[in-house]
């Protein structure tokens, strides 16, 4: 198939035929953020090769060594959106061959600070094009299309070759290996104990009969130190990317005593996992900021159900009160009504 003669929409169509979504974690429909990111040009299109976790290398082996692959996936993308820009973001450790190739595809290379997480997409968006996102927003929404090399990868392959995703690199305690959709994590790693899927650091604990997925891209087995108690360090802070009140979201999160301020502090984490890094005490802290978080989903979903309930509730009254007075109505003007039988009686 030759991409330069193919129209936009028959690109476009063939990415939503094969069902490919993000790769990087997030999982969300390729082809429906082309479409958001077109109707908020002029399009920025950011490929994301940055590694997000420590030994999590599957996004710069796909650029390493399958360069090529890679850049038919670019130039797919790039006849549908026709980007003002086009930045390739990795990791400085990364060597890159045949640079003149991405030149000609006006391919801008950007690489990454080494500090985690720079392979985050906020943090990406920041050091490439210089942008901080409001809260709440999404690069598409701003006319920026950050996706995972691994999406590109799966762009070409598919609009290219026909071909839907069916396995994916991942990154398993260090190896990065090729793995079919649908094995289990255990068996990925042999079946040891304990499991943690997409990261070491920001990933989560995993029972060991999940299925490898799109958006699974690295597991982590391994001995867990148990948690000290925290020590009011503050290096949590300090990590934060965000600049987010790490050490008391904690501590409200572990009271379940989330104020106000907090509440918006856990909306804008994005869970990158840096405090979990950077704490001496070796407390889970992502996972209790996790729980906080469906905590207050819990609550808010709560929340909404009694309020739909209120105003149903409000509905049916008013509907029984107008009821009650139409028929009060109804019955009043049949009371004042002559009946027949009493315009035709003889008055004695």
């Amino acid at each position: 198939m030759t991409v330069r003669v193919s129209s936009q929409a028959d690109l476009l169509n063939r990415i939503e035929k094969s069902g490919i979504v993000g790769m990087g974690g997030a999982g969300f429909p390729t082809a429906r953020k082309i479409q958001i990111a077109l109707e908020n040009r002029p399009t920025v299109l950011v490929i994301n090769a940055g590694a997000t976790n420590p030994d999590c290398n599957p996004d710069p082996t796909l650029v390493a060594h399958y360069g090529n692959a890679v850049r038919d996936g670019v130039c797919v993308l790039q006849r549908i959106l026709d980007p003002t820009r086009t930045v390739l973001a990795l990791n400085r450790a990364v060597t890159l061959e045949n640079l003149d190739c991405w030149g000609q595809l006006g391919v801008a290379i950007h690489r990454l600070d080494t500090t985690f997480p720079e392979g985050e997409e906020a943090s990406v968006i920041q050091q490439t094009l210089g942008m901080r996102l409001p809260q709440g927003t999404y690069p598409a929404d701003v006319g920026v299309c950050v996706l995972n090399v691994a999406t590109v990868f799966a762009v070409a392959e598919a609009v290219l070759l026909g071909q839907r995703p069916s396995d994916r690199l991942v990154a398993a305690n260090g190896r990065t290996l090729w793995v079919r959709f649908g094995t289990e994590v255990r068996a990925v790693m042999g079946g040891q104990l304990p499991i943690r899927i997409c990261g070491r650091w920001s990933g989560q604990p995993a029972r060991g009969d999940e299925a490898v997925d799109s958006s699974l891209f690295a597991i982590w087995s391994g001995p867990v130190r148990p948690p000290l108690p925290c020590i009011r360090c503050g290096a949590c802070d300090e990590s934060c990317p965000l600049d987010l009140p790490v050490e008391l979201l904690v501590a409200e999160a572990i009271s379940a005593t989330v104020g106000v301020i907090s509440r918006a502090c856990l909306s804008a984490c994005y869970e990158c996992g840096a405090c979990v890094d950077a704490c001496p005490s070796d407390i889970p802290v992502l996972d209790h900021l996790r729980t906080a978080k469906r905590t207050l989903a819990m609550e808010a979903r709560a929340a909404t159900v009694a309020d739909v309930s209120l105003r149903r509730f409000e509905r049916r009254t008013r509907r029984i009160e107008q009821d009650d007075r139409d028929s009060a109505k109804n019955r009043h003007q049949r009371m004042q009504r002559v009946r027949r039988w009493e315009e035709t009686a003889e008055i004695p």
